[in-house]
């Protein structure tokens, strides 16, 4: 996909910034061209050939979302008891850094935190994944953070009663 300058990108590590300037710059001597994204007070130089690899991309759209929804609202699926194990797990469910794999770490270890403990990179990692995810939502929606943090809230907990009812016994 080719960008423009003023538009609205999202950055698979720093999250949604805008496209300032293109920009070409020698390297090595050989010119390169760079998409320069501004993401609050970071400013990112994109090779543009790489842009298409999925470092940059559009916002999500909002008519996706309601994939999303599901998701978050669906049980958790069970991670490892181990950390290490643990955070290698998220890290390959969120390693494509699409919205899909940070809802699905976002589901997951709030389900885990249920009855488990959290550590310092379950805490650290939810905290991420949710930020990135609720920033997307809020722009693409067009709604408050707080709307969309009380929203995802809520499917989340749609999951944890789905579940609920699958363990209950049947009379």
């Amino acid at each position: 996909m080719t960008y423009q300058v003023g538009d609205t990108v999202v950055h698979g590590m720093y999250g949604i910034g805008k496209v300032i300037e293109i920009e070409e710059k020698l390297l090595a001597g050989v010119p390169h061209r760079y998409y320069v994204v501004q993401i609050d007070l970071l400013k990112l130089w994109v090779p543009v050939d790489e842009a298409e690899g999925g470092s940059i991309r559009p916002p999500t759209l909002k008519s996706d979302f309601s994939r999303l929804f599901e998701i978050l609202s669906l049980p958790g699926e069970p991670l490892p008891d181990h950390p290490y194990q643990r955070r290698l797990e998220l890290r390959k469910r969120a390693e494509k850094r699409t919205l899909d794999g940070v809802c699905h770490v976002i589901r997951d270890l709030h389900d885990r935190l249920r009855s488990h403990t959290a550590n310092q990179n379950d805490n650290i990692t939810l905290k991420l994944a949710e930020e990135r995810l609720l920033e997307e939502w809020s722009l693409s929606m067009e709604v408050a953070h707080a709307d969309a943090q009380l929203n995802m809230q809520a499917l989340l907990n749609q999951g944890i009663e789905a579940e609920s009812i699958q363990e209950a016994p049947s009379l």
